[in-house]
């Protein structure tokens, strides 16, 4: 009797659990690494202006194509918290091997302002002597 049990659970449950599985994997953005084969769709034309920051130094995220591991769905631009010190980079598909791969929008170090140091040479000074500047 048990045996008949077991084995009837063991037929049932992957059928049962299978449509489960299937809602779980959806999600908002593709996992780090998947391929996606089909080519992103192109840019929505969308003439609109973004609605006014909720707060000082807010940045906008554009509006762009995700995958949700069936097809590719539309994601509206909108503002998040502005981090100091970095800048955003948006979100974008890159071409790799035979497919597209999702690159979520990131914040990086801003770039630091280079400091050049220029050296003029005093016209008293001899041709090859050593001119210190501080």
């Amino acid at each position: 009797m048990n045996r008949v049990v077991f084995t009837v659970l063991l037929l049932v449950a992957p059928v049962a659990l299978g449509g489960c599985y299937a809602r779980a994997r959806v999600h908002a953005y593709p996992a780090a690494g998947v391929v996606v084969y089909q080519p992103p769709p192109p840019p929505r034309v969308v003439i609109t202006t973004p609605p006014p920051p909720p707060y000082p130094g807010a940045v906008w995220v554009e509006g762009h194509w995700t995958w949700n591991g069936y097809t590719y769905v539309w994601v509206d631009g909108h503002w998040i918290q502005p981090r100091a010190g970095y800048v955003w980079v948006q979100p974008r598909w890159v071409r790799r091997g035979g497919g597209w791969v999702y690159v979520q929008g990131s914040w990086r170090a801003a770039p630091r302002p280079r400091r050049s140091v220029v050296v003029v040479q005093p016209p008293s000074a001899q041709v090859g002597a050593t001119v210190q500047v501080r």
